[in-house]
């Protein structure tokens, strides 16, 4: 016993022997000084548990951050009317593009006519711009259209956009007037003797004049409002959800409410919810093809989330034009849904469609055999297999 402690001693005096000759070759192999610290002196705070005393008299409120939603609203907006006049007729577009080739052209710019919906609304009409030289008219229908087009021999150009109609005054804020400048009189009096043709189309002056101030203008003959519009590039339609719209706890299986409200009435809404706030736009199918009245009777889902949000989906369809206008809104901020964490047997509440699923065997026993063998069997609940 006291042999191999002897041993252990010369050993542990042969390692730091070995320690004290190979240390300052490691320092000057590390090539910097040795720097030797009082060990007694050295303290290791303790990071995991600080010993911090915070006075009892001090209540600390975290803030409740909303997240915004990230889908942002869509509303429809008027757009202008632009007119420019190059010295004989005036000429109408809404594409800035169009007008400023006019201007670079010639033409002088004369402002704004009035606002347009770019789309069609409920209670809107078409503007069928039609073309007969260098003579701009705006039909309202398509019958008017096709009047223009057949008897003076108008040239279909396009829509425009959509106004109101002349004689829905619960509707736009103004009324736009047209006048008629017949084609002037060029002749000379010589036209039968030299041949020469009564006037070029490009020079003819004849054309229709349309703008808000229904005063007399010298030269053209009134023919009264065709149209109404804005006077002002607000939103003419938007949609708004009103609840859910942030800061709930819903429960699965719970009815909820969803609201919102429309500027107009018709077209038809889509109702969607996410459980990620929109980011990712994975939107899932609430509700489509309901009528546009404020109002849906949810079933929550049986989903667990502190980022759900609602989202409708307004829509509508004008079948002369064959032309669609949309709208949305979402939950202006993020609210939670809890859901049950379990399956009932038999029935899935919170599926669009009433579904049927087996219910759940029960009984189950097991017989152990020899060599590994084992019987099982139960008693089968299900109807509907």
């Amino acid at each position: 016993m006291y042999k191999n402690r002897g041993m252990v001693s010369l050993l542990v005096s042969l390692v730091m022997l070995i320690m004290i000759v190979f240390a300052p070759g490691m320092a000057v192999a590390l090539d910097g000084p040795i720097v030797k610290l009082p060990v007694s002196n050295l303290t290791t705070p303790n990071l995991t548990n600080p010993n911090l005393i915070i006075p009892n008299d001090i209540q600390i409120n975290l803030p409740k951050i909303q997240l915004p939603v990230l889908t942002p609203s869509v509303t429809v907006k008027a757009i202008p009317l632009y007119r420019c006049w190059n010295g004989k007729v005036h000429w109408y577009t809404t594409n800035l593009d169009e007008r400023n080739t006019w201007l670079a052209g010639g033409f002088t710019d004369e402002g704004i006519t009035c606002y347009i919906s770019p789309v069609p609304l409920p209670d809107t009409v078409p503007l069928y711009k039609c073309m007969l030289y260098n003579d701009m008219y705006y039909a309202t229908s398509s019958a008017e259209r096709d009047a223009v087009i057949s008897k003076y021999g108008f040239s279909y150009v396009g829509i425009e956009g959509y106004a109101i109609a002349a004689n829905n005054t619960s509707d736009g804020d103004v009324n736009v007037n047209r006048w008629y400048h017949p084609e002037s009189d060029h002749s000379d009096g010589w036209e039968w003797l030299s041949g020469e043709s009564f006037v070029s189309s490009s020079d003819m002056d004849r054309h229709h004049f349309y703008q808000v101030d229904s005063a007399t203008i010298p030269g053209y003959n009134y023919e009264g409002v065709v149209f109404r519009g804005w006077s002002s590039p607000e939103v003419i339609h938007r949609i708004k959800l009103t609840d859910p719209n942030g800061g709930e706890s819903l429960k699965a299986g719970n009815g909820q409410d969803i609201i919102w409200t429309s500027s107009r009435e018709g077209g038809e809404v889509n109702l969607y919810y996410a459980t990620d706030g929109g980011a990712a736009d994975t939107w899932s199918l609430i509700k489509e093809g309901l009528p546009s009245d404020g109002k849906y009777a949810w079933t929550v889902p049986n989903k667990t989330t502190s980022n759900a949000v609602v989202q409708v989906r307004w829509q509508y369809y004008d079948n002369e034009t064959d032309s669609w206008a949309f709208a949305s809104d979402a939950s202006d901020t993020r609210f939670s849904m809890t859901g049950s964490g379990m399956l009932m047997p038999g029935i899935d509440l919170y599926s669009p469609l009433l579904k049927i699923f087996p219910a759940a065997p029960s009984g189950l026993t097991v017989t152990p055999y020899l060599f590994g063998r084992l019987d099982l069997s139960w008693k089968d609940n299900a109807s509907n297999e």
